[in-house]
């Protein structure tokens, strides 16, 4: 036979008969009647009853996880900028810009130091014609005449004839490009075996010119050659 199992709830609860609903010992008597009752109806033996689980146990404690290893730094690197296709940036054509008007600058300045740079040449030109002139005297120019007329056989009047058409016995006398006793050019003054001497010295340039005229070559004092 099953027992009551209104015995055991009047132990754990003392209110008689009555069974307080919702307490673990109202389920195991549940448990043990339905059991036994089964039992007596197939006439075998009845299975010992399983302990139900136990409500409002505390959880088993929970083992804390290891934090996480740190991602890898990658270091980033930005991304070349790529041509433009259309053409120069801004950048490169400002810097086109700024190279050009560099460019014509320098070459405003070239100019401007050429033309200053002439300038001084004329003038350290007629500054060594004055100090040659103060060197050489007149009894000088007239000594070059005469040696020059007796090497080539030009007469001494006309070397000084033609000297003082063009530059006044001067022979430090300065007209542009054209310089000495004589007023020999660059050009005219390299065809004579004087070349290596200076234009404004009064023995080479007479000795040239007497040469040149000896030669026939006095197309090249078209006011004064004639005389």
């Amino acid at each position: 036979m099953c027992g009551h199992p209104a015995s055991r709830s009047q132990r754990v609860t003392g209110e008689g008969e009555r069974i307080v609903v919702g307490s673990t010992d109202h389920y195991e008597a549940l448990t043990a009647l339905g059991t036994c009752a089964l039992a007596s109806m197939a006439g075998a033996a009845p299975e010992p009853s399983v302990p139900p689980p136990s409500y409002g146990t505390e959880p088993a404690p929970s083992v804390p996880k290891p934090p996480p290893a740190p991602a890898p730094v990658v270091p980033i690197t930005p991304d070349p900028a790529p041509a433009d296709p259309a053409g120069p940036s801004a950048v490169e054509q400002k810097l086109t810009l700024q190279v050009r008007r560099l460019q014509r600058r320098l070459a405003v300045e070239r100019k401007q130091h050429r033309s200053a740079l002439r300038r001084e040449r004329r003038r350290a030109t007629v500054r060594l014609a004055r100090v040659r002139r103060a060197v050489w005297t007149e009894s000088d120019v007239q000594h070059a005449f005469a040696l020059a007329g007796a090497t080539y056989g030009v007469s001494q009047s006309k070397l000084s004839r033609v000297s003082f058409c063009e530059s006044g016995h001067n022979p430090g006398a300065v007209n542009g490009r054209y310089l000495g006793l004589f007023q020999f050019g660059t050009s005219l003054w390299r065809t004579t075996p004087y070349a290596a001497f200076s234009r404004a010295d009064p023995y080479a340039a007479s000795l040239a010119a007497s040469w040149a005229f000896a030669r026939g070559m006095h197309r090249h004092w078209p006011e004064c050659g004639s005389r």
